[in-house]
């Protein structure tokens, strides 16, 4: 039997089997799904577990539905999954505009996109962008180009645009603590009304910040 003696604690952190639980609760659909599309696992394997994020239980992404207007909330496994999906079906762009970017899957996403040929911006916060944790170096360093402010003052806005047509935005910020913890909030919608004025804020921001990449 263990003794409790034998726990190793690092740095004063206690281990919190619930935390550990939750975060593979919520990660591991999308990382299945994930596996699937680069081809590492195969597309029959087996992901129908108890999970509440069953990826059988979740309906295809087509761009190209006439209507799309959904509401996710988090933390919930299904939904993080449900987004990394979006982001997973990009055909020809992905404009981010985020306040941070610690998530290392919804990070992939984008390189993901990158290496297939695609266009990718990024906007992001110049103090956030160094904060320990930020993928904002790694993105540049794959290529994608990012700019971001340079002021007192926050870039904190959080949506992103697939393909000039999809609009993702909320106060989900792409982080873990926003996957597995915070309770956040995306909008999803292909509304012209919508999606219109997001594209000229992020071509806004893109040129206001050209000397910030």
């Amino acid at each position: 039997q263990e003794d409790e003696s034998d726990i190793v604690v690092v740095e004063g952190i206690q281990p919190n089997v619930d935390e550990a639980i939750r975060d593979i609760e919520v990660i591991l659909p999308g990382l299945v799904e994930r596996l699937k599309d680069d081809g590492e696992i195969s597309q029959n394997a087996n992901t129908t577990s108890e999970s509440p994020g069953r990826l059988e239980n979740l309906p295809i992404i087509d761009l190209n539905a006439k209507n799309i207007t959904e509401a996710l909330f988090f933390p919930n496994p299904q939904n993080y999954t449900r987004l990394l999906r979006y982001l997973g079906a990009v055909e020809k762009s992905l404009d981010v505009c985020m306040f941070t970017i610690t998530d290392n899957l919804l990070t992939d996403e984008i390189l993901k996109a990158h290496r297939k040929g695609l266009s990718v911006r990024v906007i992001t916060d110049d103090e956030r962008s160094v904060d320990r944790g930020s993928d904002i170096g790694d993105i540049k360093t794959s290529g994608v180009v990012v700019r971001m402010d340079a002021s007192k003052t926050h870039m904190h806005h959080k949506f992103a645009i697939i393909d000039k047509k999809i609009l993702l935005t909320g106060s989900f910020n792409w982080t873990r603590a926003a996957s597995v913890e915070n309770q956040e909030n995306i909008i999803i919608t292909n509304s012209p009304a919508l999606v219109e004025p997001f594209i000229a804020e992020f071509e806004k921001l893109w040129t206001n910040f050209a000397l910030n990449s």
